[in-house]
């Protein structure tokens, strides 16, 4: 019975048929002999059904359990499901926990860590983890190098966190991202005395661009800053909408 049932899982688990296959599977899910393979397809079921409620009732109580097979990657489906579920707090020592276990993370689980990380204050380890992803070309790449910004400025480092913003404007995947980068990188320049490199970023937000009457403003005190009085005028004159200054 409890042999037909765990290779009549495995069956319907490779053939895709997820509800037939926790079905049989549960059957002998507290079996001594089928007890440490089980939890790990039942979580991959839940995990490939987005059932991340599921996932933690099912795991969690047997996370501990020094039997079980594929425990670091269960370790990674639970962190992941709390993560899906924006409890970062309650994810951040799974994933850290598969992150001490394994060689290498794939791109998207180094950025799962350090955003988790940087949820929970942990800017430091969430640096670590992001810096990483400074030459990815992806869309993960280009969130990383943007989180990864706010680390660094919250850790003091500007000019780190001036650099991983120029990584994060350059990329295209986001636009929102690319533009909120744009920006921040400009002010950052500005601040860090930088004003030729900022004007050149005030310059190209577009004008329907929420950042645009800002951007403006900022344009207008560079170049008053800089007894450029002629080209201030002309930015301020342009300006569409008025602000409260």
């Amino acid at each position: 019975y409890e042999q037909t049932n765990y290779y009549l899982g495995l069956c319907y688990f490779y053939e895709g048929n997820y509800t037939q296959a926790v079905n049989n599977f549960n059957l002998v899910a507290n079996d001594d002999l089928y007890n440490r393979d089980v939890p790990y397809y039942i979580a991959q079921i839940y995990f490939a059904q987005r059932q991340w409620d599921q996932l933690i009732n099912f795991v969690e109580p047997r996370i501990y359990d020094t039997r079980l097979r594929n425990r670091t990657e269960l370790n990674q489906l639970l962190g992941q499901a709390y993560f899906e579920n924006g409890d970062y707090e309650k994810a951040l020592p799974y994933l850290e926990e598969y992150n001490d276990r394994s060689s290498k993370l794939r791109e998207e689980e180094l950025y799962q860590l350090g955003y988790a990380q940087y949820q929970t204050g942990e800017y430091r380890k969430a640096v670590q983890s992001l810096k990483p992803l400074t030459t990815a070309n992806s869309p993960i790449g280009q969130n990383a190098m943007f989180y990864l910004a706010d680390c660094y400025l919250k850790l003091g480092n500007k000019q780190s966190a001036l650099t991983s913003l120029a990584s994060a404007k350059r990329l295209n995947f986001d636009p929102e991202i690319q533009e909120e980068a744009l920006f921040n990188h400009a002010k950052l320049a500005y601040e860090l005395g930088q004003p030729q490199e900022a004007v050149r970023d005030l310059q190209i937000i577009p004008i329907r661009s929420q950042y645009y009457n800002e951007a403006q403003t900022l344009l207008g005190e560079i170049f008053l800053s800089y007894r450029d009085y002629r080209q201030a005028l002309e930015i301020l004159q342009d300006m569409r909408t008025t602000t409260n200054n």
